[in-house]
C-alpha cells in the first residue's frame, strides 16, 4: 500500500511537461478548459477577491483572474514542477 496518494505525480507533471505547458500559455493564452472556468468565475462580483487555486498547474486561471481583477491569489499545487 502507498503512504502517500499523489505517488507518481512528479512523473506525470514533470519539469518537461510543465515547461512546454507555460510555453503553450504564454505562447496562445489560457486553454478553453481554462477560459470557461474563468468565465463562470467572472460571471460573479471577484472584483477585490482572494483567489485559492488548487492543483492550478502554471497558474493560467490565476493570471487570468488576477487581470480581471482578483486582489490576491494563493496556489496550492503537489507537484514541485
Amino acid at each position: 500500500m502507498n503512504c502517500c496518494p499523489y505517488q507518481g505525480i512528479e512523473e506525470l507533471f514533470s519539469q518537461e511537461y510543465v515547461t512546454k505547458e507555460l510555453a503553450l500559455y504564454r505562447a496562445k493564452g489560457a486553454s478553453k478548459t481554462t477560459r470557461l472556468l474563468t468565465e463562470a468565475i467572472e460571471e460573479e462580483s471577484i472584483a477585490g477577491m482572494t483567489l485559492l487555486d488548487i492543483g492550478g498547474g502554471v497558474e493560467a486561471a490565476q493570471h487570468e483572474l488576477i487581470a480581471d481583477g482578483v486582489d490576491h491569489v494563493t496556489g496550492v499545487d503537489v507537484s514541485r514542477a
